[in-house]
C-alpha cells in the first residue's frame, strides 16, 4: 500500500527570480497588473523579503483562480 508521506515535511525549491516572474504573469493573468508596468512592479518584488514574497506568489495564485484568466 502506497503512502503519501503526510509526516515528511515538504520541500520546494524556488528561486526569487522564478517566484517575481509567476507573481507578475499571474497578475497579468487575473486582469490585475497591466502589461506594460510588470517591470516596474518587478522592482518592487525585489525588494521584499523572502518570506513576504512567497505570501505574494500564494495570493497571486489566489487571484488568478478567483478572476479567472485574462486573455491579453
Amino acid at each position: 500500500m502506497a503512502t503519501n508521506n503526510k509526516n515528511r515535511p515538504m520541500e520546494v525549491l524556488l528561486t526569487r527570480e522564478q517566484a517575481i516572474n509567476t507573481i507578475t504573469n499571474n497578475l497579468v493573468k487575473a486582469g490585475i497588473l497591466l502589461r506594460g508596468e510588470a517591470q516596474r512592479y518587478r522592482k518592487v518584488l525585489e525588494s521584499y523579503d523572502n518570506l513576504t514574497l512567497v505570501k505574494v506568489l500564494l495570493y497571486s495564485h489566489q487571484f488568478t483562480e478567483a478572476g479567472g484568466e485574462i486573455i491579453t
